[in-house]
């Protein structure tokens, strides 16, 4: 299913169409949240409000993987950690806690062999702790997703089990001030996120009718996608107000101003 509907490069520039920038490097669009009348008309002062639409590949990426990191990442801590003291207390059962992080340290000093003989570790959870290794080396992967997937593979975890897993944590973890779309004419990805706070304004100016203009128009939502973010969007912000303690302090400083006109200064 795709979210747009094809427009001519002439058709003026509406509410609903999707916006990108040649000066972006990123995969990034923009929804225009300006209402129709005023672009027409010219209202706008020449900007045009924007919303930032992100691939919910890089959404995904920015936003959840983290957070499945650090589960997969303490689950696993927790049983070496768990296996490896088992061994460190029949040694000694007024022994300290051996973190992972110094197990770890002490194999890159002295080897497997040696830390396992000197624990009496049986060869079937030898096996296991040389995964640590594994864990690791996924740890250390510099982009998110490379070492999120090396992360899977160094837990054994199911991928079927995984996948199911991710999808539960991004519909669970998609907040008020997000919409979801299908694939977008243009844009990159299988579905788009509209972040609704990321608003931001883009010069009129700039805007071009074809691809060799600075930000160029790409698609057009349909009508009920449009009407569906422009209305989330407009609720998400009616309902935006400032803490208590700031309406307290607007609430003291109107009182003050009251006195100051009722008594003089």
């Amino acid at each position: 299913m795709v979210a747009t509907v094809f427009v001519e490069s002439n058709a003026a520039l509406l509410q609903g169409d999707i916006l990108k920038s040649s000066d972006d490097a990123s995969e990034c669009a923009y929804f225009v949240f300006t209402a129709d009348c005023d672009l027409v008309q010219g209202k706008c002062d020449n900007i045009v409000t924007c919303l930032k639409i992100l691939p919910i590949e890089q959404y995904i990426e920015r936003y959840i993987l983290e957070d499945q990191i650090e589960e997969i990442r303490n689950n696993q801590i927790n049983k070496y950690e768990e296996k490896i003291n088992k061994y460190v207390r029949r040694k000694n059962k007024n022994a300290n806690h051996l973190r992972i992080d110094d197990f770890i340290s002490w194999v890159e000093d002295s080897g497997f062999e040696a830390v396992f003989s000197a624990l009496s570790v049986s060869p079937g959870d030898q096996d296991f702790l040389r995964g640590v290794t594994s864990l690791n080396n996924a740890l250390s992967e510099i982009c998110v997703r490379e070492r999120y997937r090396k992360l899977v593979a160094a837990a054994n975890l199911s991928t079927n089990k995984e996948i199911a897993n991710l999808g539960k944590a991004v519909s669970k973890s998609l907040p008020a001030d997000a919409v979801v779309l299908p694939a977008i004419e243009g844009v990159s990805g299988l579905a788009n996120v509209v972040m609704l706070r990321h608003v931001i304004g883009i010069d009129a100016e700039r805007y071009g009718k074809d691809r060799t203009s600075s930000v160029f128009r790409v698609a057009r939502l349909r009508e009920r996608f449009k009407y569906l973010v422009a209305s989330k969007a407009a609720n998400l912000f009616s309902r935006i107000g400032v803490p208590a303690s700031d309406e307290t302090e607007i609430e003291d400083a109107v009182a003050l101003h009251c006195q100051f006109i009722v008594e003089g200064s």
